[in-house]
């Protein structure tokens, strides 16, 4: 648009006339106020650009007026141009210290003096997939290339931009790329840690950010990008994410990233039969769910409360505890109580388990609530019970069972449990069902 008028700017009046004209017919009434409104303010003319803007602001509200009725889409570009008579408005009032509505913010504030606005904008375009246009916005807070400066030199600047380079690095998906970023992002947590005096040296330029917040975020991405790079180092990835909670104690982010890490551990040795190593685990776990849950209540924007109570019941339920088992039993009588339909699902797949203690575990609560909604506990296992019929055929059953047989008869040489096998299916044959 700067392109174009200053094609229409060269110093005619007719100009100003001809849009004059075009401002007085149809469809294109605020196009051409605005474009005369953008001349004067060129030319200096303010009080006359004013009058323009708020000719041109009347027309657009009776348009977008109606427009928005009908759906964002078609009033979405008449809603671009109030903003850009708005920000014109902006600079007759600042006596013309800008030329135009798209020069207004990087003439008035510098990018380094708003750097917590760029630094969203560069990751809102890093997440959609904007590389180069993050880049040049990141390149432009630091005030230097970093791709023209040495692995051995570190980055200088604000440390919150930094950070937001080197996640735009690791962005890019090379291995070298990501390991540089791995390894600069390391220094960038060191800088942090040390003496206040330097923390105090390095505070970051955005207003309202404090070090330890940041030094929190920074341990969080060098946890979990530690993960990524090399999974099996447990002891630095632990050490990370105990660094960043102890920046940041009531971060619900930083407790659930940790234990997410813990779970993932302990289920890696679980399923590799080192349930030694494994219990170790345990106890990081679960403190880390009940932090996370307990900060979580607490904290604005996405909250992973119900994923972290569903994390902990199934580390819960996985334990060899008797008492905990016990616990959760009661736990779930209570809930059944007040939601029996809510259990009555998952308890009738669990009476259905091959494991006896669990089958055992569902079949008791489930005739606790038998006894207060016996109805709805029927009715429920009349569907449960139609679904599986309809799901399974009877001779996928057969063919499962007469293998089941044939391996006790002729394997285990056990007749008592062959019979025990096909003696349910001749029931139904007979039954008919």
């Amino acid at each position: 648009m700067a392109e174009y008028v200053s094609r229409l700017d060269d110093g005619d009046e007719t100009n100003l006339r001809v849009l004059g004209n075009t401002a007085a017919t149809g469809d294109e009434i605020s196009n051409g106020t605005f474009f005369r409104a953008v001349l004067l303010v060129r030319r200096g003319k303010y009080d006359q650009a004013h009058e323009y803007v708020e000719r041109a602001m009347k027309c657009l509200a009776t348009k977008v007026a109606v427009l928005v009725l009908e759906s964002y889409e078609r009033a979405y570009s008449n809603m671009i141009r109030i903003q850009q008579l708005s920000e014109l408005e902006e600079n007759y009032d600042l006596n013309g210290r800008c030329l135009m509505p798209s020069q207004n913010r990087s003439l008035v504030l510098p990018p380094t003096e708003v750097a917590e606005t760029w630094i969203k904008f560069s990751s809102l375009c890093r997440k959609s997939g904007r590389i180069t246009q993050a880049r040049s916005t990141l390149t432009k807070l630091l005030q230097f290339d970093p791709e023209s400066t040495h692995e051995t030199v570190r980055y200088h600047g604000d440390p919150q931009v930094i950070q937001a380079y080197l996640k735009y690095q690791w962005s890019l998906g090379e291995d070298h790329r990501r390991k540089e970023a791995f390894t600069r992002l390391k220094d960038l947590a060191m800088d942090l840690s040390r003496t206040p005096v330097l923390q105090q040296s390095m505070q970051s330029s955005i207003p309202g950010c404090s070090i330890m917040p940041l030094a929190a975020r920074v341990y969080l991405k060098l946890g979990t990008w530690q993960w990524a790079l090399s999974p099996g180092s447990d002891d630095e990835i632990l050490n990370a994410f105990r660094n960043e909670t102890h920046c940041a104690a009531e971060w619900a982010k930083a407790w659930h990233n940790g234990k997410l890490f813990n779970t993932a551990v302990m289920s890696h040795y679980t399923l590799r039969g080192f349930s030694n190593i494994a219990g170790q685990f345990v106890v990081s776990a679960v403190t880390g769910y009940f932090h996370s849950i307990a900060c979580g209540a607490h904290a604005k924007g996405v909250d992973n409360s119900l994923q972290d109570i569903l994390r902990l019941l199934t580390l819960w339920i996985h334990s060899n505890n008797r008492a905990i088992r016990e616990l959760i039993q009661s736990l779930l009588m209570r809930i059944g109580q007040s939601h029996p339909q809510a259990l009555m699902y998952p308890l009738l797949v669990a009476c259905k388990s091959i494991s006896s203690l669990r089958k055992q575990a569902a079949q008791e609560v489930v005739d606790k609530v038998r006894q207060h909604s016996g109805v709805l506990v029927d009715e429920a296992q009349l569907v449960s019970t139609e679904l599986i019929r309809m799901a399974i055929l009877w001779h996928e059953m057969w063919h499962e069972a007469l293998e089941e047989a044939s391996r006790l008869y002729f394997g285990e040489h056990n007749i008592e449990g062959m019979l025990n096998v096909l003696e349910p299916l001749h029931q139904m044959l007979e039954e008919g069902e």
